[in-house]
């Protein structure tokens, strides 16, 4: 029995000092969500396919709606022929099959959409934590989500926002850079096109 609670002794003593040396920080994931240029870009892309994905389904509720309300009026029935009563009701089975086909694939793109968000956000925090605890010592970066308590002189929310926004924009500026064509192709060209002229200009 003594030998177990000196065991225990040292461990709690041992985690003691493990602490001590420790330097940690707590980030707020929810402002690194909605606080950072990433977050708000990844989020304003969902948002953009979540309207066009609402504005076609309620497009199909409506022409569903129509066709419904023609065919539950008697007197509008009465001035359709059978072959325009049958056109109708096979646009009508034909729109709740692309109805409910759209429903699937607006839930897979909310499940999709909020993976990749949530993807791109980790991915993103991953390297500012890198960058963050390099620059200052930090040993352990945690979630605030996953403390129970903690301190507010811990939290380095602000911090990594701006470490992440930081790596943000030198992201676009690679990319931007990427995408602009080289002047050197250009420069050979025209020299190109100088040669003959020289060379014409050499014969007697």
């Amino acid at each position: 029995m003594k030998k177990r609670y000196l065991v225990t002794a040292f461990i709690l003593a041992g985690l003691q000092l493990s602490a001590a040396d420790q330097k940690v920080g707590i980030v707020n994931m929810e402002n690194i969500f909605m606080e950072t240029k990433l977050g708000k870009q990844e989020q304003a892309s969902f948002e953009t396919m979540d309207k066009q994905f609402v504005t076609l389904l309620e497009d199909i509720e409506k022409q569903l709606s129509d066709i419904n309300d023609k065919l539950s009026d008697k007197d509008t029935l009465d001035g359709l022929s059978p072959e325009a009563e049958a056109e109708m009701k096979a646009k009508y089975a034909q729109l709740s099959e692309e109805r409910n086909r759209y429903h699937q694939q607006y839930y897979q793109f909310m499940q999709q959409g909020q993976h990749k968000i949530r993807q791109a956000i980790f991915s993103g925090i991953t390297q500012a934590s890198e960058k963050l605890a390099a620059a200052k010592g930090y040993t352990l970066i945690m979630n605030k989500q996953a403390c129970f308590y903690n301190v507010p002189s811990l939290d380095v929310t602000a911090d990594m926002v701006k470490e992440m926004d930081k790596n943000f924009e030198d992201e676009a500026k690679k990319q931007a850079a990427a995408t602009i064509p080289s002047a050197a192709p250009i420069a050979q060209v025209e020299a190109k096109k100088e040669e003959p002229k020289k060379q014409t200009a050499a014969v007697p």
